[in-house]
């Protein structure tokens, strides 16, 4: 009897070799169990989910009396429990048989947490759970909540470090958007440089609100106060537009390099009733006639006549570029007459990538002379490093160097009208052309300019190196008569902390 026992104990440790260890004992207990297939034979046996011991099911009569014969038969000799340990139900104690369940229905249980292991059950991270159903079988997980960015002042660990309402100092600059004042920018999806951008500090030209006070380069370019408006210093002209840093040299010269009429550039605090600087007190205006407000005289004779800078005009095969809006048949050759050119050599602020001014054109050779060959012309001339590095070259600057074109590579002029740039006229056509644009002449009352046109403000734009030093030669002049003049306006120079499309287009 002794043997048969034994050989039954074998034969059950056998069945059970490869499943949980027996937590049982006493013969109170069995194997460990989770479902009914780590209790091995599953005709006999299934897994009590409640006590999670394998137990032989109801209705069966397992060893009894005395286990396996040596045939290896079931002996069914009778006794309240097996002799190896495996509790049987067969005065059916339990209230429901589980058998073939996965789980006890409505009971929980905690599903693995998908966030890091430390941030489980601090502030508001919690793992998932899941609930039994009525089948059997487990739901789906329901209820995690992972870290997150902390929401400002919503009296929740949003993000799970141990700490309400502090959010996240991203940059390390030793600010969060939850402060008070709230850093401005933590990413460089939201400016370039983060790390230097929070409450009070120090504000650079980089076209970026550095200090946080919802002002882009506030202070930087306020340079022009107290200028006097009969200066003819280059440096105040500088000042004037904006460049209040970084100008290594300033000239005003005609573009050959000789001296200017001196009526041909000025400071100036208005043009007429309307026309303002854009940014401070002053802008600089540079005429083929008088720069003043408003001229005396519309057709004013300066008296003198230079080549067209020689970059500029040798790149355009030895002659002035004609204008795409009028067919291409506006180019021509000769001198650049009552020309004034501005020449500003500036060390770029190391976090800049291009730069933006202003200008307002306006000629009173509108509407008589559009598409002829008398279309003055203003030129800002780029010596820049900047196309000689790996670029998009949607954003390489004009291979001539001229930024005041526009999309269509029609110069800054007349000729502009017909493609749209030109605001302040009347509406008019001519052979091959029409103007659509104008808005009116409200902004021409006093000027001087009256009956005539205007472009109202334009964006001129280039794109530099950061550090690098370059030059930006401003110049105006009458192309084929003295007569008939143009001015310019320039102001509100700035610094960009990013690429942009180089050009003219509308502000």
């Amino acid at each position: 009897m002794r043997k048969a026992i034994l050989l039954a104990g074998a034969a059950v440790a056998a069945l059970f070799s490869c499943g949980p260890a027996d937590d049982g004992g006493g013969g109170t207990g069995g194997t460990y169990c989770e479902r009914d297939s780590d209790c091995g034979d599953t005709t006999i046996f299934y897994c009590d989910l409640l006590a999670n011991q394998c137990k032989v099911k109801p209705g069966v009569d397992y060893d009894q009396g005395g286990g396996y014969d040596f045939g290896g038969q079931v002996d069914d000799s009778g006794g309240a429990f097996n002799e190896n340990e495996y509790p049987d139900d067969t005065e059916h104690t339990l209230d429901i048989d589980y058998a073939g369940y996965d789980c006890i229905p409505d009971t929980k249980e905690e599903c693995p947490y998908n966030g890091p292991a430390e941030k489980k059950g601090v502030g508001a991270c919690k793992a998932a759970v899941r609930v039994c159903k009525s089948d059997g079988t487990w739901g789906n997980c329901y209820g995690e909540v992972l870290p997150t960015f902390e929401v400002c002042n919503n009296g929740v660990d949003d993000d799970c470090d141990g700490a309400v309402d502090n959010g996240t100092d991203f940059d390390g600059d030793g600010w969060t958007y939850c402060d008070t004042p709230p850093d401005c920018c933590e990413t460089e999806q939201e400016c370039p440089e983060p790390e230097k951008v929070w409450p009070g500090a120090p504000e650079v030209p980089d076209g970026v609100d550095n200090d946080c006070n919802g002002t882009v380069d506030d202070g930087i370019y306020d340079c022009d106060t107290g200028l006097n408006l009969g200066t003819k210093d280059p440096y105040d002209y500088a000042r004037s537009i904006g460049l209040c840093n970084g100008v290594i040299e300033a000239n005003i010269t005609q573009t050959n390099g000789g001296v200017p009429n001196i009526n041909s550039n000025a400071l100036l605090a208005a043009l007429g009733s309307v026309i303002k600087p854009k940014h401070g007190g002053t802008m600089l205006a540079l005429s083929s006639g008088q720069a003043q407000n408003p001229p005396t005289n519309t057709n004013f004779q300066q008296g003198t006549s230079a080549p067209p800078p020689s970059d500029w005009y040798s790149a355009n095969g030895n002659k002035y570029p004609s204008s795409p809006s009028c067919g291409g048949g506006t180019g021509t050759t000769g001198n650049a007459n009552d020309n004034v050119m501005v020449t500003f050599k500036i060390q770029v602020p190391p976090s800049a990538h291009s730069f933006s001014f202003n200008i307002y054109f306006l000629t009173i050779e509108y509407p008589s002379y559009i598409c002829t060959q008398y279309n003055d012309f203003f030129v800002a001339l780029l010596d820049s490093g900047y196309n000689n590095a790996p670029t998009d070259p949607t954003l390489l600057n004009p291979f001539d160097k001229n930024l005041a074109v526009d999309d269509m590579k029609n110069p800054v002029g007349v000729n502009l009208a017909p493609n749209g740039l030109f605001k302040q006229c009347t509406n008019v056509s001519g052979s091959g052309w029409s103007v659509t644009s104008c808005e009116g002449t409200q902004e021409l009352v006093g000027t001087g300019f009256e009956g005539h046109g205007g472009t109202s403000w334009l964006t001129v734009r280039g794109n530099v190196l950061p550090g690098e030093i370059i030059t930006l030669r401003l110049a105006i002049w009458d192309l084929g008569d003295h007569i008939l003049d143009s001015m310019v306006l320039i102001d509100n120079f700035q610094w960009q902390s990013k690429n942009f499309k180089p050009g003219t287009s509308e502000s």
